[in-house]
């Protein structure tokens, strides 16, 4: 059967053209086998833009995206087959954004252009240069290996290019081609024989439909959109038999309407019918939900991809409404969703609720007429203006049977309406929570691992993994400085004053500096009485200027009001990151400046 997968961004994703009106929730695509190419993230501005790119991700997490979904990856731009280093790395750096956005996102591939300069192919060094790529390729292969990584052709006249590159990645596994229909029928060659030479790796077809605008009329029928002979075609030369729908402005796939309507989307008429039929839990259709969300799970995944996922999946065993994952942080002596779909973030002070008594008494707790029991957090439904009618929680606990956390189910939908949460209905939510917990637990045992105990910063291994996701990869394109910061005269306040004491003022001068650092980079405990700090953004002006304010105002303020007398200053070294020198040896230009100003007086930034 041909899987069909339709262009679409974030604002296009429920216009009409791309899921028609009687396919109310993009869930139900799945049971007909469309997916859907992402194109928000072809663009560079969005790219440069991590919020809008965090929200981006998000819509799509919330949303849900259809299985075989997949993404097209940094367009025009990429040129990793330049002779200029810097370019090149700039653009693997941006191919190995795209590739963590499909990972967070349980995408199956990534589509980029090669954009092979086509002089560089008579150019003496063009073995070394195609070599090197490749090199370089693999390596992001290996580093992305749960997601296909297909490269489409574009301006190139024949395949030979592309048979050169893949037998060069020969054992990659998930390295594949997307054959550009169009494309191929006006290069030097024929779609069948782009097909034919690269039948091993041809993942599927991209049939781009331009209205004939952009090639003249009646030279070339193959442009004609016959969905039947594109899926004979796709059946024949494609591995998943898997057609992309393209158009002009990348979201518009309304002309296909008329060419889909008979044999992919539903009869208006059959519609509600059908899809009714897919609601119905039967054993089957309950095996599939199970089997749709597993399938999505594997693979690497950070935490919030997947509790999202799992959370998901509860709501949807559970027949419910919305759902929210809590976090007991007794610390805080606080509950929190960590995920709580189709809504804000939920704060409940410990005890109170219906959460708080399902987690302080580790109790599963079914309450259908919510508003009669005394337990409910009202304020919950005053802030958000949504009505809660029916709650299933359900404790969640760590492999050594202890409660932190708890996952809560709202509102029991049924095929009348809104129903009443019943003992099957906990069963159901409790493989959810189960995960939940586990996905948690691993969390938490993680970043207890990478978190300083005393101050509750980074440690010197969370410092390393921030550096290696955050920036790596990107000194190219933006700057960063390095700041190393130590208490002075450390060992005094801890003879004076005392150990506990001495641990006070590490611990007040990690919060005042997590304060100041806020947004800009982080900041992590090397060591003893000494942190670094990355700023991100900041040349070296802006770095000194930072940690001059910061120096200035713990000289000037009184931390510990226990110790009225005790005062203390620090000191900096600071160095702007180097992208040609490895991150030790960038910190260890910052150390070398600490050192300096250690050794001529203290309180002062050396630079």
């Amino acid at each position: 059967m041909v899987r069909y997968i339709l262009s679409v961004t974030t604002d296009t994703l429920k216009e009409k053209g791309t899921v028609p009106d009687h396919v109310d929730h993009v869930d139900h695509l799945d049971h007909l086998d469309v997916a859907y190419e992402l194109t928000d993230f072809t663009d560079s501005r969005v790219l440069d833009n991590k919020e809008l790119v965090r929200q981006k991700v998000r819509q799509y997490l919330q949303q849900g995206l259809p299985a075989g979904s997949v993404m097209m990856g940094a367009f025009e731009d990429l040129s990793i087959f330049s002779r200029d280093e810097k370019i090149r790395s700039i653009s693997f750096g941006r191919m190995r954004q795209c590739l963590k956005i499909a990972q967070k996102l349980s995408l199956e591939s990534v589509l980029f252009y090669l954009n092979f300069p086509l002089y560089l192919e008579n150019s003496p060094d063009y073995s070394e240069i195609r070599d090197r790529v490749c090199i370089q390729l693999r390596s992001l292969l290996d580093e992305f290996a749960q997601v296909n990584v297909c490269f489409e052709n574009r301006a190139e006249p024949e395949p030979r290019f592309f048979v050169e590159i893949f037998n060069l990645l020969e054992g990659c596994k998930n390295v594949g081609f997307c054959l550009n229909y169009s494309r191929a029928a006006l290069s030097c060659s024929t779609p069948e024989k782009w097909a034919e030479s690269l039948s091993a790796y041809c993942r599927c077809l991209r049939v781009f439909d331009s209205h004939l605008q952009e090639v003249v009329t009646g030279q070339d029928d193959n442009l004609e959109v016959k969905f039947s002979k594109y899926q004979s075609f796709a059946e024949k030369y494609c591995s998943t038999g898997s057609i992309l729908l393209g158009s002009p402005n990348f979201t518009d796939t309304s002309f296909f309407e008329e060419e889909i309507e008979e044999t992919l989307w539903l009869d208006e008429t059959d519609s509600k019918e059908t899809l009714a039929a897919v609601s119905v839990d039967s054993p089957e259709t309950l095996l599939e939900k199970i089997f749709f969300y597993m399938n999505r799970l594997v693979g690497d995944k950070d935490f919030l991809s997947t509790i999202l996922l799992l959370t998901d999946m509860g709501r949807t065993l559970a027949g419910s409404d919305r759902a929210s994952f809590w976090y007991w942080d007794k610390k805080k002596k606080q509950y929190w969703t960590i995920v709580a779909l189709e809504c804000d973030r939920i704060v409940v002070e410990e005890g109170f609720g219906i959460i708080g008594a399902s987690i302080q008494n580790n109790e599963v707790l079914i309450v259908n007429d919510v508003y009669s029991d005394n337990r409910f957090y009202m304020k919950a439904d005053v802030d958000s203006g949504y009505t809660s009618r029916s709650i299933l929680c359900i404790p969640v606990i760590d492999s050594k049977g202890n409660v932190i956390g708890a996952f809560q189910a709202v509102n029991k939908l049924t095929d009348e309406g809104y129903g009443k949460f019943e003992e099957q209905d906990v069963r159901r939510l409790a493989m959810a929570a189960a995960y939940c917990g586990r996905t948690l637990e691993a969390y938490l045992l993680y970043q207890e691992a990478m978190i300083d105990a005393l101050t509750g910063v980074k440690n010197r291994r969370g410092f390393w993994e921030y550096y290696a996701e955050e920036l790596e990869g990107q000194l190219n394109v933006y700057c960063a400085s390095i700041l190393m910061c130590d208490v002075d005269y450390f060992k005094t306040i801890n003879d004076t004053y005392g150990h506990a004491c001495g641990d006070q003022v590490l611990v007040a001068v990690s919060e005042f500096l997590e304060q100041m650092v806020a947004d800009k980079g982080v900041i992590a405990r090397w060591g003893g009485e000494e942190f670094v700090i990355i700023l991100k953004e900041h040349h070296i002006h802006e770095a000194v200027s930072f940690a001059e304010e910061v120096r200035t105002k713990i000289e000037e303020t009184a931390f510990l009001p226990e110790y009225p007398l005790l005062k203390f200053t620090v000191s900096f070294g600071v160095a702007e990151i180097a992208s040609s020198l490895s991150i030790e040896k960038n910190v260890d230009i910052a150390d070398k400046k600490l050192y300096e100003a250690k050794t001529n007086g203290r309180n002062q930034v050396r630079f």
